[in-house]
C-alpha cells in the first residue's frame, strides 16, 4: 500500500515503460563503480508507488539502458560544450533526468510527453525560465511551435528509447517535422543529418561499451572470489 508521501502512477500501458530506465538508472547509482550516478533516480524510486521489483532479472536491460544514456549525455555535452547556450528537446522525456546531470547554466531544455507522464514528471522536477515541460503528444505539429518560439537554438534533439514505440512512417514524419528547424541554424550544424549520424551510430557505440562493461564486472568478481 502506499505511503501518504508516496506517488502513485496511473500510466497507459507503453507509458508505463518509462520506469524501465528510472529504476536502471536507480540500480546503477548504487554501485560501487556505476556508469552513470543518478542519485534523483533513487530518489524518484523510493517515492513511486510501484513494484520495481518485477523488473530486476533483467540485467542485460538494466546495463543497456544506462550504457544508453551515458552515450547520450556524451553527445550533449559536446554539443553544448560547443553551443552554451543552444536548445536541447527531449523528445518523449518520460522521467529522464538528463538535465540534472547535464545542466550547464545556459542551456534552453525542453522536456516533451503525453500529458499524463508530464503530470507525473511535475511532482519532481519544477519548470523554470529555461526549463520547460510541454504536455503534448510527438506524433502531433503542436509542440514546434513552442519551441520555435520560445528558442532561437541551434538545437539538439533527443529521442532515448522512443522509435522502438512508433511505426516507419511515424518516425519518418516526425524526423521530416522537425527538419523545419533548419532554418534557424546559424552554424555548420544540421539537426536533421545529425539525427540520423545518431541513429547509426548507437548501437555500435553500445555494443561496445556493453563488452567493456561486462570485462570489468567479470574481473572484479573473479578478484573476490577465493582461491
Amino acid at each position: 500500500m502506499a505511503g501518504d508521501d508516496q506517488v502513485n502512477v496511473n500510466l497507459g500501458v507503453v507509458q508505463e515503460t518509462l520506469l524501465i530506465p528510472l529504476w536502471a538508472r536507480a540500480v546503477e547509482a548504487n554501485r560501487t563503480e556505476p556508469i552513470l550516478c543518478d542519485t534523483k533516480a533513487v530518489e524518484m524510486v523510493g517515492a513511486i508507488d510501484y513494484d520495481f521489483e518485477k523488473f530486476a532479472k533483467g540485467r542485460g536491460s538494466q546495463v543497456g539502458c544506462c550504457l544508453r544514456a551515458s552515450i547520450i549525455d556524451d553527445w550533449v555535452r559536446e554539443f553544448l560544450w560547443e553551443h552554451p547556450d543552444g536548445t536541447v528537446v527531449e523528445i518523449g522525456a518520460g522521467l529522464d533526468t538528463r538535465f540534472e546531470r547535464l545542466d550547464n547554466g545556459e542551456v534552453q531544455w525542453f522536456e516533451l510527453d503525453l500529458p499524463d507522464v508530464i503530470a507525473i514528471r511535475r511532482r519532481f522536477f519544477e519548470e523554470t525560465e529555461r526549463r520547460r515541460f510541454i504536455s503534448r503528444s510527438v506524433l502531433t505539429t503542436e509542440w514546434l511551435p513552442v519551441v520555435e518560439e520560445s528558442a532561437p537554438g541551434p538545437f539538439f534533439f533527443v529521442a532515448e528509447g522512443v522509435f522502438m514505440y512508433f511505426e516507419e512512417q511515424q518516425v519518418k514524419d516526425l524526423l521530416a517535422n522537425s527538419a523545419r528547424f533548419d532554418h534557424l541554424a546559424r552554424t555548420h550544424i544540421k539537426r536533421f543529418p545529425l539525427a540520423m549520424r545518431i541513429m547509426w551510430r548507437l548501437w555500435p557505440a553500445m555494443r561496445r561499451s556493453y563488452a567493456i562493461h561486462l570485462l570489468r564486472l567479470r574481473a572484479a568478481q573473479e578478484a573476490t572470489i577465493p582461491v
